[in-house]
């Protein structure tokens, strides 16, 4: 069939190779059916794929990086059907490491300080980035720990005492609490990590539901508590070496929750004031 001159410039416009959508052209039914089986395998195949393992989460949560005399805040998420989002091998390479380390130092997410060392190593299935600083105190503790696997589950380690941007503050309040507005910083920096890296990894958004827990640790004699007491005593808690995670089961989030993520962060502090009141 001809067409005139404004169907073919729709026809451009859809199918143009850099801002278009490709399309595929057919004469029969038998073509059609075959162009549709096309294009519908790569999405059945991506929903075929099994679910991710909870108890690979759990494993992470229970399991924290510990931050010396710091309790510590861990964050992990994962895409929800299992599937490689990064080459194995790709893991070593320069793009990747640059990547990351631009993302978290990125004023968006700030996950990782200029002012402070780091080291990266790569295992069999994974990249680790750690910000750490031990045994320094001066400006306060600020340590960081960024753990990617090849199925893209993410693990993000913080210290919720003692921070940098913290050390005003009379010192003992981070002996003996945690306040929310410090929890709230740890879950917004991760978040806004996660958003980030996602969105310039799956720019197409083949993957758009998450599953995503925490969990606190090195708590001791810690109490939560909403902002710092202007004077008298700290409550104390008897947490010790417990690992406070806020779900029993992680959570499903979707795509826009990354990227919004207010109501989640104060969904996980609600699950955190109750299992450290209770």
């Amino acid at each position: 069939m001809e067409r005139d001159e404004e169907a073919e410039r729709l026809v451009g416009k859809l199918s143009d190779y850099v801002n278009g959508m490709f399309r595929s052209t057919f004469t029969t039914t038998a073509e059609l059916q075959s162009a549709v089986e096309k294009a519908l395998a790569p999405l059945i195949n991506h929903h075929s794929n099994p679910e991710v393992d909870l108890t690979m989460i759990e494993e992470k949560l229970k399991d924290p990086y510990q931050v010396c005399n710091e309790a510590s805040l861990r964050f992990v998420l994962a895409p929800e059907r299992v599937e490689e989002l990064i080459d194995p091998v790709y893991l070593e390479s320069p793009e990747l490491k640059r990547q990351l380390f631009e993302i978290s130092h990125s004023p968006q997410v700030e996950l990782f300080s200029y002012e402070r060392p780091k080291k990266a190593e790569v295992g069999i299935n994974e990249i680790i980035i750690l910000q750490s600083d031990e045994g320094s105190q001066w400006g306060g503790v600020d340590e960081a720990r960024l753990e990617l696997t090849n199925v893209g589950l993410i693990v993000i380690d913080v210290n919720v005492t003692g921070r940098a941007a913290r050390a005003q503050r009379d010192e003992s309040v981070s002996y003996f609490a945690i306040t929310e507005d410090d929890i709230s910083y740890g879950l917004k920096k991760s978040f806004a990590f996660v958003s980030a890296f996602i969105e310039a990894k799956d720019p197409f958004k083949r993957y758009n539901r998450f599953l995503y827990n925490s969990a606190l640790s090195g708590l001791g004699y810690r109490s939560l508590i909403r902002e710092p007491p202007r004077g008298g005593s700290h409550p104390m808690g008897q947490h010790g070496d417990e690992v406070i995670i806020a779900y029993d089961r992680p959570r499903l989030i979707i795509r826009e929750d990354l990227l919004d993520s207010e109501k989640e962060i104060e969904a996980t502090l609600t699950l955190f004031r109750r299992r450290l009141s209770s």
